[in-house]
């Protein structure tokens, strides 16, 4: 999905003509050579909508775009972006490739499991391979938004790729750059010409730049003394001012008390919602993949009544249901609700969720983050799953894995061990697999 979660909608359009030039010129070297571009800044800058607008771009000058979104609930499920990115490629193509690569991807896309264990570099070159092969029909394009969330095996897989494109190939990229516990890790994206790779810091928006922004998302305008305001509590930022936006609605600002940070009013933007649909939004918030009926299924409601809350929540702009699928529209609603939720409802919502996940590793990971302490079950789960990590070429997704057992008190010599053997993968992926 690229629905824009980045809220600075209308940016492409007002204000943006250094970004927007920089993806026209982008694009124009892509169709010719391996060229990259990361759009950095801060949450809700607008970098998100600006990606967006590459990707039409791209698709109207006949680029094949692969796309993919880093999200905290994945960041740490193997090859969920790499995954990604694939999804829509025809398995005609993928069937062409040599019966090594074609297995490793079969297994990185849990297509298949026979055989024997699948080599980290198998994986990586046979997903090279792939892109190649749709380059030589057309230009492509790797759009990746919030590549400070792209979990270890993925960004191992393209980062090994990068080094190594040859043709019309671009890479197009975001990240935020605001948040002191999150690392940048755009620094994988190596290409071939250490010069072909473009970053641009996403600034605030003008005065007028918010005021369009404004009055194109909530269709109205708002009075000069309100915008002014506005624009300098949220210092430009798109996803700020809609909210302040909101909470100003049709009052005077004069004696309206507009919060004084992001936090405040994430807060309370979610602080009158009622308590069964927080519980609600606490496991959207904590799922990898949530749809209606994983929802129903983990709260032991009917998908009718998932539908209804989030039809209601849906009106309040916090989360998008498509398809059966739920996301919120900015990371940051997805943060506050997860952090305002108490130690004991995280573990209840991983509990619910650990019970009704499919994939192994999933389920592994909604143990550990439900227990205290390392039951046999939870380390049993963890440990197996490691086994499948290695068994699909990720030993970094299966250090995490084991560090989890040790964490919650499984702590043994032969774990030490083998979080030691696969810390490599773990610590830095992409370039241990690229200078291999």
């Amino acid at each position: 999905m690229v629905d824009c979660n980045d809220c600075g909608v209308g940016a492409g359009a007002v204000s943006r003509e250094p970004e927007v030039r920089a993806i026209a010129e982008f694009l124009s070297q892509a169709a010719g050579t391996p060229t990259g571009l990361v759009l950095e800044g801060e949450a809700g800058i607008g970098k998100t909508t600006l990606w967006l607008d590459g990707i039409k771009r791209a698709t109207a000058l006949g680029f094949r775009v692969l796309s993919a979104r880093g999200s905290p609930a994945e960041a740490r499920s193997t090859f969920a972006a790499a995954s990604d990115l694939l999804s829509d490629v025809d398995a005609a193509l993928l069937a062409e490739l040599p019966p090594p690569q074609r297995s490793a991807l079969d297994r990185m896309l849990l297509r298949g499991d026979d055989g024997p264990a699948t080599d980290e570099r198998a994986v990586a070159t046979a997903f090279l391979s792939a892109i190649e092969r749709l380059a030589r029909e057309s230009p492509v394009l790797l759009a990746i938004d919030d590549t400070q969330w792209l979990d270890a095996a993925s960004s191992a897989v393209i980062g090994f790729a990068a080094h190594r494109l040859k043709g019309p190939i671009g890479v197009l990229a975001t990240t935020r750059t605001d948040d002191p516990d999150i690392s940048d890790i755009t620094p994988f994206l190596r290409l071939p010409h250490p010069d072909a790779i473009t970053r641009v810091r996403v600034g605030p928006l003008s005065l007028g730049g918010l005021h369009a922004v404004i009055a194109g998302r909530i269709g109205r305008t708002l009075p000069r003394i309100a915008i002014g305001r506005v624009h300098q509590i949220s210092g430009g930022n798109p996803f700020y001012a809609l909210e302040l936006a909101r909470v100003l609605g049709d009052r005077p600002v004069v004696g309206t008390d507009l919060p004084g940070s992001l936090a405040v009013l994430v807060s309370r933007r979610l602080g009158d919602i009622d308590q069964p649909t927080n519980e609600l939004l606490l496991a959207v918030a904590s799922a990898s993949d949530p749809t209606v009926d994983l929802l129903s299924r983990a709260l032991d409601v009917t998908p009718g009544a998932v539908v209804d809350a989030l039809e209601r929540v849906e009106t309040l702009g916090i989360v998008e249901y498509r398809s059966g699928r739920v996301q919120f529209t900015h990371p940051l609603l997805a943060h506050g609700v997860y952090s305002q939720a108490d130690a004991p409802r995280r573990r209840r919502t991983h509990r619910a969720l650990a019970a009704v996940v499919e994939d192994s590793e999933l389920r592994a990971r909604h143990l550990a983050l439900a227990a205290t302490t390392g039951d046999a079950a939870t380390v049993e789960a963890l440990d197996a799953a490691a086994d499948v990590a290695v068994n699909r070429g990720a030993p970094g997704s299966a250090a995490e894995l084991i560090e989890l057992a040790i964490g919650l008190g499984a702590d043994t010599v032969l774990r030490r061990l083998q979080v030691q053997v696969r810390g490599t993968a773990r610590a830095c992926p992409a370039r241990r697999l690229t200078d291999s």
